[in-house]
């Protein structure tokens, strides 16, 4: 079976070293992506959730950081290859206004996707969604903002409680769910490993660990670079990225 799928038996990323490197995403692994604020982060678990949504799957996107109109703003963009910026001013020109509608008149995909936002809960409220939902694959932007079902006074064990349930829940539900959280100050823009994930305890949670990074150079070249910064088997590829706002581009 794994030779019939070209030796990818999980859920693929727009990324193919990450793909051959993990696999592909599997049923109750629970994967976190890191970066200091502002780095991209959000940006990375929007491409990935919408290549699944591309590839027919039913994606379940909690976003606890921005209101669920600009994620779905962002995944119009992804889908339409519309220039993020121009969208989000109103500056689209006429051409791309065009085509854009004319794209909408083709159909979407056979995929769905669930943006659940500006709601308050804990990891029982994920597998609440997950049951009304019945998604192949979960996102969860900001999950150091959730609330903590057991109500930890102190923030570290809050967000250990949170990582911890949120293990268990992957593999009861036998879905790959995947989270963002932040570095701590001890790491930067352009180097960091999970010994530096803000409240670090929960990096023994995660089958993968993702940590996305970009310097002052790359920034004007418009480039990322994507490390695999843990996982249980397999290499840990650091992956070079173009990372072009203006024209959608994000890839190798």
């Amino acid at each position: 079976e794994i030779q019939s799928k070209g030796g990818i038996d999980g859920y693929r990323t727009p990324f193919n070293t990450l793909d051959e490197a993990t696999q592909g995403w599997h049923d109750g692994e629970f994967i976190l992506v890191v970066a200091r604020q502002g780095v991209g982060k959000t940006w990375l678990t929007n491409i990935m959730a919408h290549k699944n949504y591309r590839d027919g799957l039913k994606v379940l996107y909690f976003t606890k950081e921005m209101p669920s109109n600009q994620v779905a703003r962002r995944f119009d963009a992804l889908e339409y290859n519309l220039p993020y910026q121009d969208l989000r001013s109103g500056k689209l020109n006429s051409f791309r206004e065009a085509e854009w509608r004319d794209k909408v008149q083709e159909g979407l995909p056979v995929g769905q996707m669930v943006i659940v936002g500006e709601e308050t809960g804990g990891v029982s409220q994920v597998a609440a969604k997950i049951e009304r939902h019945r998604p192949d694959i979960i996102f969860i932007d900001g999950m150091y903002l959730m609330d903590d079902d057991q109500r930890a006074r102190d923030n570290w064990l809050k967000i250990s409680n949170i990582s911890r349930d949120m293990k268990r829940l992957a593999k009861r539900v036998m879905i790959p769910i995947i989270a963002t959280v932040q570095f701590n100050r001890s790491a930067d823009n352009a180097k960091g490993d999970a010994s530096n994930i803000a409240y670090g305890d929960i990096a023994k949670d995660a089958d993968i660990i993702l940590g996305l990074f970009q310097d002052e150079d790359q920034r004007l070249d418009k480039r990322m670079t994507l490390r695999v910064l843990k996982q249980r088997e397999g290499s840990r590829p650091e992956i070079e990225l173009d990372w072009d706002m203006d024209n959608m581009k994000f890839a190798e």
